[in-house]
């Protein structure tokens, strides 16, 4: 069986000692082993204590599953719930949010066996996660580009519920449409949008004027082949009337005669002067079909005008050589700016996926950047889908990791104002965690002495290179790897599993030993 791996930190600790004993809690139980096509991407807070987890998994029996638990600040478990939806059909849990009353609602598509096609979802629950009811809604003809994909769940204002989706039309037209339902979700009515391009719809809010705000991408150029996508925003009033789209192109490439990166859009939420988005803009690597053509460059922030749809500002943000970079949420934060979360990969790691955190100022700027990885296994990626803030300014996110036979599983973690998990780590020096003046890297572990959980930073002032660790009981005997390691990212290590005693953390640079740190299991 698997497991919620959850850690925290507590937030009133502000200096690192080497002898402190962490604040962290157990694991988090969940009943189902997953095999694939996980996705724990939505965080809803119920109040300012307790909050919402939702996912949906696919199990070793190919059985589908919808996840939905609450946890408190503490970690402790208000209540579990999950609906096996067996292996005929094909269901996915995409997007979830609550309306006036708590309840829960949840989108996606839905594949009916029967009819051979794609159809939009919506599920109810209340707040404790029972279920009221599961509705699909349909189109008149399947085929192998036609069907309904559900994505975002709006609750309106006026107590009537959205769930935005896009058509696919043919192999090269799709359009937004958006059904308007009563609370028991009977449709009453259809609003379509689009172009003679293929749009797809990834994010949508209702803005405080009860109008609302729709984006995604759509395709600017090319073949059906070989698509080139452009963010594709638009704002209409509460009855659906269109006010205004803004369609924000890629460069172009004249010597090729193409448009030679994309832009997609994953969040959108509302904030006094503006709308503000985040996605990730991509660059083709080459031009061969069916040949990775796509390289990730930058994650993408940026605001729009309320009025006119206009770019305020924007920024890309993220590091030079990182393979690919994305946002797939935004939190607006206590102090005026934002935070974001997605994914972070580097090529040195074969493009395994560090889970990513990035704090901005009012305008975007990257102010500090955390990296997390779960470090209980040798080469499979993190993935961080949902953040919010909380009422202590901390921020709990939540995602997915892998464990040690390579199964997935949702992962949720809390940080403290600076996006730490080790305490200060948003001042510590190399200095200060060197053992010799001389050593290569920094390295510290916390808590030390640890129960269930440990978390592992290394620090330099140099490029190390082909950086790893592992650890090892007095007997020799192996328990951990972690091979194409970087440094200033925060390696969670589950030591729930170890026997009691104390374990050796070597750190490697080209296969030689660099350092070693002594890890006590209590």
């Amino acid at each position: 069986m698997r497991s919620c791996f959850f850690v925290l930190v507590c937030t009133c600790l502000f200096h690192y000692a080497a002898e402190a004993q962490a604040n962290y809690l157990d694991t988090l139980y969940r009943p189902y082993d997953f095999a694939w096509d996980l996705n724990y991407g939505n965080t809803l807070k119920l109040n300012d204590t307790s909050y919402v987890i939702t996912g949906y998994g696919l199990t070793m029996q190919n059985h589908f599953i919808f996840n939905l638990f609450a946890i408190n600040l503490k970690g402790d478990t208000l209540w579990d719930k999950s609906y096996d939806f067996g292996s005929k059909d094909l269901f996915a849990a995409y997007k979830a949010v609550l309306d006036n009353d708590k309840n829960i609602l949840i989108a996606g598509p839905f594949f009916n066996d029967s009819l051979q096609g794609y159809q939009a979802m919506l599920f109810k629950t209340d707040s404790m996660g029972n279920k009221k009811w599961l509705k699909t809604y349909g189109i008149s003809h399947y085929g192998h580009y036609q069907g309904l994909f559900a994505y975002v769940p709006i609750a309106t204002i006026d107590r009537h519920y959205l769930i935005a989706s896009t058509l696919g039309i043919d192999s090269v037209n799709a359009d937004f449409l958006v059904i308007k339902t009563d609370t028991n979700g009977n449709e009453e009515s259809r609003w379509q949008y689009g172009t003679p391009k293929y749009e797809t719809l990834w994010a949508g809010i209702q803005a405080i004027d009860s109008g609302f705000i729709f984006a995604g991408e759509t395709t600017v150029s090319d073949t059906p082949d070989f698509y080139t996508f452009s963010i594709y925003t638009m704002k209409v009033d509460k009855n659906g009337n269109e006010l205004w789209k803004a369609i924000y192109a890629s460069p172009y490439d004249t010597t090729n005669n193409r448009h030679i990166t994309d832009a997609v859009t994953n969040d959108v939420i509302e904030d006094t002067d503006g709308y503000v988005f985040v996605g990730h803009r991509y660059s083709r690597r080459n031009y061969v079909l069916h040949s990775s053509p796509f390289a990730y460059l930058k994650a993408w922030v940026a605001k729009l005008d309320k009025q006119t749809g206009h770019i305020i500002w924007e920024q890309n943000i993220g590091i030079n050589n990182a393979t690919y970079q994305r946002f797939y949420k935004i939190t607006k934060t206590s102090d005026g700016g934002y935070a974001a979360c997605g994914i972070q990969a580097f090529s040195n790691q074969n493009t395994t996926n560090d889970s990513w955190l990035v704090k901005t100022n009012t305008f975007g700027d990257s102010i500090w950047s955390r990296r997390f990885y779960y470090a209980n296994d040798t080469s499979l990626e993190t993935e961080f889908y949902s953040i919010t803030q909380t009422y202590d300014d901390g921020y709990l996110i939540s995602g997915f990791a892998y464990d040690y036979n390579g199964d997935p599983f949702p992962w949720v973690i809390i940080t403290d104002s600076m996006g730490c998990l080790i305490p200060g780590c948003d001042t510590l020096t190399v200095n200060d965690i060197k053992v010799l003046p001389d050593d290569k890297v920094g390295v510290v572990i916390y808590p030390n002495p640890a129960s269930n959980v440990a978390y592992i930073l290394i620090k330099s002032d140099i490029d190390v290179l082909d950086l790893s660790f592992r650890i090892y009981a007095l007997t020799g005997q192996i328990v951990t790897t972690k091979t194409s390691a970087i440094t200033d990212v925060t390696y969670l290590l589950n030591t729930s599993n170890f026997a009691k005693g104390v374990y050796l953390v070597d750190v490697m640079s080209q296969g030689k030993v660099v350092t070693t740190r002594r890890l006590v299991k209590e």
